[in-house]
This record gives structure tokens, sequence and C-alpha cells, in this order.
């Protein structure tokens, strides 16, 4: 799946209004089936006070290495709930 919405996505590191660091879960057709388990992973790191926030997204066009996760300009693959909150915790500080 090739989309084309990927290339002009805007990917922040951090929201401008809280920040939070933002990180961006595929949501797409193959990633889709994991995500819940990333996104689940990533609110009970920040539940222990990191300051991170999924946001799911479109598809990264990186399927067959799935699932992905963005942060900033940087594609994270092959994802898991341990990789994901090992990358939370090193990228988000405590709040």
């Amino acid at each position: 799946m090739h989309s084309d919405d990927t290339l002009t996505q805007s990917f922040p590191k951090k929201d401008p209004e809280t920040g939070e660091t933002l990180l961006f879960v595929c949501h797409g057709k193959t990633c889709g089936r994991s995500c819940r388990f990333l996104v689940d992973r990533l609110e009970q790191v920040r539940a222990k006070g990191y300051a991170v926030r999924a946001e799911r997204t479109i598809c990264m066009d990186r399927c067959e290495e799935g699932p992905n996760v963005r942060y900033g300009d940087q594609i994270h693959t092959h994802m898991n709930p341990i990789k994901v909150s090992e990358l939370a915790k090193k990228v988000a500080g405590k709040k």
C-alpha cells in the first residue's frame, strides 16, 4: 500500500500545547492488527508518569516491516509492546 499522504503528513515530535512526546502508531491494514497493543502499552507508560501520547496514523508504506511506530522523521519497525515501551521511555521525559 502506498499513500502520498504519508509523504505530506507532518509528524511533530512534541505536542505544542501539552509538550507531550508524540509517537505515531500505524493504523494501516497490516499494522492495525497490532496497533491496539502498542497504544495500550503507551497508555501504561504514560500512566507511570512519562510525557508521551500515542497517535494513530495512516499507513507508513513499510507494511512488510510492521507494526511501525514513527517518532519525528524516524520510523521504528517490527515494534512490539516491549520495544514501544523502551522507545517511549527513551524519548519522553517524566512529567
